[in-house]
């Protein structure tokens, strides 16, 4: 006698395969991918509108762009460089004249690379202008080479050429070159030991401008190490100082000097101060 096979139910779905869905739940799935699609096509064309309000549009495009804190440099030749900076596109799409884009390291770098300014800030102001604040650097001494006259920064860079009738003259350290040109693009190839020696024995003799005044500053064949700083003493002598002793010292030997000769101290040729406590002079 065969036996019964035992069916277990309960693993069994009671569902009926072939029941149809009725309308509700038909009306139901319908809505339901509906929502799915109108979501869908609510979040391309957000990301659509987005893409092109903020990368695309007109908008954003710079039109405008202001310059602060110049005192001698064209606030043109400024602007060129930002325009110049937003031209063409960024990874073939993005215009490099949108402000939310363009590269304000690249302006500033290009800025100062070209003019050398003190500080420069470069600020986005929406929807479409860029501020560029500077601050130029002062002017340390005059340099003289052959018959031309520039003004010079603390880091040896021209800041611009300029016409001996400036009103700095006089006012500012004049430095005369004799030697071989010592231009280098925009820099000057002076040891800055060096200028700052000159600068500390200028600042002596404005000190005391009742008993001298100084046209300028020498530089010549004599000077082969950065030792000689020679200064041309105003309807006098020229005094040599040098640079491995101090110049309070030296300068001191001058006012002396000065002193015991009286009037027949501005018909020397030059007072030589080099030479630790000995003083020569012609």
């Amino acid at each position: 006698m065969k036996k019964k096979r035992k069916v277990d139910y309960s693993k069994k779905t009671l569902k009926n395969p072939f029941r149809r869905k009725t309308k509700k739940k038909i009306k139901q799935d319908r809505v339901k991918s509906l929502k799915i699609i109108f979501i869908f096509l609510i979040s391309i064309t957000s990301i659509s509108f987005l893409t092109w309000f903020f990368i695309l549009s007109n908008f954003w495009t710079l039109e405008k762009i202001e310059v602060s804190g110049l005192l001698r440099v064209d606030e043109n030749e400024i602007k060129e460089i930002v325009y110049k900076k937003s031209e063409g596109k960024k990874y073939f799409i993005i215009p490099a004249s949108n402000i939310l884009f363009i590269k304000k390291k690249g302006i500033k770098n290009d800025i100062k690379e070209k003019y050398h300014f003190k500080n420069i800030e470069i600020l986005s102001n929406w929807p479409d202008m860029i501020s560029v604040k500077v601050e130029e650097n002062e002017c340390s001494y005059i340099l003289k080479q052959t018959e031309s006259y520039y003004e010079i920064d603390s880091n040896n860079f021209i800041i611009s050429k300029i016409d001996k009738k400036n009103e700095k003259f006089g006012k500012i350290t004049l430095i005369e070159n004799k030697n071989e040109n010592i231009i280098s693009k925009d820099k000057v190839n002076i040891d800055f030991d060096y200028i700052n020696y000159i600068k500390k024995i200028d600042l002596l003799m404005r000190q005391k401008e009742d008993d001298f005044k100084i046209i300028q500053y020498i530089i010549d064949e004599e000077n082969k190490n950065n030792d000689l700083v020679k200064a041309k003493i105003k309807n006098g002598p020229l005094a040599y100082f040098n640079t491995k002793n101090k110049p309070e010292n030296q300068f001191k030997k001058l006012i002396l000097v000065k002193d015991e000769l009286g009037d027949d101290f501005w018909n020397k040729i030059y007072i030589n101060l080099e030479f630790g406590d000995k003083v020569f002079y012609q």
